[in-house]
């Protein structure tokens, strides 16, 4: 083994030790998981967790889950994206373990992807091994990682950033078409893990490196060529994703992007720079003395925070005062910081406008470009960790001790970030994350297939713990787990209204902003039961909500227990609305409303009752009779295809009260019909008289088009690559003859 590879083995090795401190407690003595709930709802909990188990399910049943029926009357979540179907480390992961082992090795293999990868990159602008492993330790350990552990889509994006742009400007000093098909694919699996303003974060960087080797002279119409070759593959491997991602987003409020208020949310004040140096200055979350926390204000901790350790901090500063002048990478490292920290203080900036701009108007919270800030913090760390190398060898006193000094120095910065995260960091049993809490066993039979339930207060209440304690014991977040907070009910196979995501179609939102708006109303009246009526309309059996939100009674109460009635928890009530109609059912009336006032005028109409009419956008010119004899038998329930047993002796229509989205088709006895969009956000379907077989199918156009784009650009570079395969083979032979 040569020297430089042993120099690498060993630095490898050493990252598969901080790898092993940091994560080991995941898998020894016995299997645990993390378990932070944030702020509200959490982001792991409420949406990582469950969204994967479910894409765990669909993965052994050969699906990408397309559609989730679980939650917001059904949810395009692939398209949502971070769930990271097409990932290839999750989709290994869920095929060979069982979840909680799957989920922790993805945080294994995502932290191993980032510092090795950031080692390559460093180890690609002649930094020496010990000072390019402490520049990856500092970057991949660093606070902020740890703290957004809830966040896994946005890890196993970010962990691809290292060698993405390692093999940028590998095509930009050396191009080819490999290189150029290698960048392809990363960039595609990057798009693949699903947090898509890391990627843009990415493209931003390699077009400021691409800029800085320009200015350098280094880019020619070869490189240019290339790297178009590259971002052509990128696209089309892509499209698979993007297709349906982009059909989604159009059809939410973020289409046009968010207005300037909606995207400087969440910037980074200039305050929190003190936690560059003392992470803990202002408190933290994990204890709940965190004293900035303020949703409005945008002082979120876990989006500000980006502690790479003192000592990592000191390196960067004497790298960038030594070699600022010296090396023009590490000024353009230190000029890239400032331009970052310009945009990611967002509305404390003088670029703040900036904000109101397509594309970064598609994204809120400036605070995340951090990310970048971090990296090129922890570049110039590895520069001041070799220019300390070299201060202390040219020096006959130290010569000798100075790799003894920096592996001092490397093992002072893997414990100071190891004391943050063992802080910071929560891990619990698997088994109570997976076990139900009880009011799932008095909503079950219901909820699967039939009713929905609907949850409120879920948040304050957990909140009102958070704030004071943070997640030092989950005991009352277990507890809490009662009012089953959407996504959560995923984890439980129950069907929940409400929906956890910033992405949600218009016409959901619509259906939520009426629910909320008769809800507000309904508290004010005594008599009015247009609250009541709405809920059945969308098939809401059972609400869950603290004891005394609602005027009923409920049928059951949920109380907190012995060991932590001190801390004045509310008991959680279940009510039952009794007139709730079933998902899908047999109507024989309609009215056209073509507002969202028309549809808040009929459910004030006292002589409207959902159970015998729909409310239609379109009038279907079809007169229909008084119903005799109906039925309806389900006899497939899935995701993405149901299908239904219908006998009617007049013409009804047939309403299913989930979402209507592209991409849904529906035969009736094989033939295919049209689906009105009905009830705001729902499907119906005009039914002859007789016995008949109704299906409903999943087959988005948009992912089907994606999809050939796709496999079409994978054939391509296949072709190449055998071709470059053998014409490598049979120029090796001739050279042999």
């Amino acid at each position: 083994m040569t020297k430089g590879y042993h120099s690498y083995f060993y630095c490898v090795l050493a990252i598969f030790i901080v790898t092993a401190l940091f994560f080991l407690p995941l898998f020894f003595p016995h299997v645990r998981i993390l378990a932070h709930p944030d702020y509200g709802l959490s982001d792991l909990w409420n949406s990582g967790y469950s969204s994967r188990l479910l894409l765990q399910k669909s993965l052994h049943q050969g699906s990408l889950l397309l559609w989730n029926s679980k939650v917001g009357m059904g949810f395009p979540e692939f398209a949502k994206a971070e769930v990271g179907a097409l990932y290839l480390p999750n989709i290994i992961t869920f095929q060979l373990l069982s979840f909680a082992p799957a989920i922790n090795t993805q945080y294994v293999l995502a932290f191993l992807f980032l510092s090795i990868g950031m080692l390559v990159y460093l180890r690609s602008h002649n930094l020496r091994p010990l000072p390019a492993l402490i520049g990856s330790v500092a970057f991949a350990f660093g606070a902020y990682f740890i703290v957004h552990l809830s966040h896994i889509s946005r890890i196993q994006t970010a962990s691809m950033i290292p060698i993405i742009l390692y093999t940028f400007e590998r095509l930009i000093k050396r191009p080819g078409l490999i290189t150029s098909i290698v960048l392809s694919l990363l960039l595609s699996q990057q798009f693949y893990a699903g947090h898509f303003q890391v990627v843009f974060m990415t493209g931003l960087t390699m077009l400021a490196i691409g800029v800085y080797y320009f200015s350098k002279k280094k880019i020619s119409v070869k490189n240019l060529c290339y790297t178009i070759i590259s971002l052509v593959f990128f696209v089309s491997l892509s499209a698979i994703q993007l297709l349906p991602s982009l059909e989604l987003i159009h059809l939410t409020s973020r289409g046009a992007g968010f207005d300037i208020q909606g995207a400087l949310q969440f910037s980074f004040p200039w305050s929190q720079m003190i936690t560059f140096l003392l992470p803990f200055a202002q408190g933290t979350p994990s204890t709940g003395n965190w004293q900035l926390f303020s949703l409005n204000g945008g002082n979120i901790y876990w989006e500000n925070i980006g502690y790479i350790g003192i000592a990592g901090l000191l390196l960067a500063v004497f790298g960038l005062v030594r070699n600022g002048k010296k090396n023009n990478f590490t000024l353009f490292s230190g000029i890239l910081m400032t331009i970052t920290l310009l945009v990611m203080t967002g509305k404390y900036s003088p670029l703040y406008l900036l904000h109101s701009f397509l594309p970064f108007s598609y994204f809120r919270a400036p605070s995340k470009y951090i990310l970048i800030f971090v990296f090129f913090l922890s570049v110039l760390c590895a520069f001041g960790a070799q220019s300390l190398q070299h201060f202390l060898s040219a020096d006959k006193r130290t010569k000798k001790s100075a790799g003894i000094i920096l592996c001092a120095i490397l093992i002072l910065l893997v414990l100071d970030l190891w004391h943050f995260h063992k802080v910071y960091t929560i891990y619990d049993e698997p088994e109570k994350l997976l076990s139900p809490p009880p009011v799932t066993r008095d909503i079950r039979n219901d909820t699967v297939g039939m009713y929905r339930y609907i949850s409120f207060g879920g948040s304050k209440l957990w909140n009102g713990v958070f704030l004071k304690s943070g997640w030092q014991s989950m005991d009352e977040f277990y507890y809490l787990r009662n009012i089953l907070d959407p996504n959560i009910n995923g984890l439980y196979d129950l069907q929940s209204f409400g929906v956890y995501n910033v992405l949600i179609t218009n016409r959901f939102r619509l259906s939520q902003n009426l629910l909320t708006t008769l809800e507000l109303e309904d508290k004010r009246s005594t008599t009015s039961g247009t609250f009541e009526k709405y809920l059945s309309m969308q098939s809401i059996k059972y609400i869950i909500s603290p004891i005394g939100t609602l005027k009923t009674d409920p049928v059951q109460i949920y109380t907190p227990p012995e060991s932590y009635k001190k801390r004045k928890l509310s008991p959680i009530g279940l009510y039952v609305n009794k007139s709730a109609l079933p998902r899908y059912r047999l109507v024989y009336d309609y009215k056209v409303v073509t507002t969202y006032r028309d549809v808040s005028r009929a459910l004030n109409d006292p002589s409207f009752n959902p159970k015998d009419t729909v409310l239609l956008e379109n009038d279907p010119q079809v007169q229909f009779k008084a119903p005799g004899t109906q039925s309806i038998k389900p006899i497939l329930l899935e995701n993405e295809k149901l299908a239904f047993r219908v006998y009617s002796d007049t013409r009804g229509i047939f309403v299913l009260a989930d979402s209507f989205y592209p991409g849904w088709r529906v035969t009736i006895d094989g033939k295919m019909a049209l689906i009105l969009p009905a009830n705001i956000n729902q499907r119906a379907v005009i039914v002859p008289p007789g016995k008949h077989l109704i299906e409903f199918m999943f087959a988005s156009e948009s992912f089907a088009r994606g999809k050939a784009i796709s496999l079409t650009g994978y054939v391509i570079i296949g072709f190449v690559m055998v071709s470059r395969f053998f014409s490598q083979f049979l120029r090796v032979s001739s050279s042999k003859r």
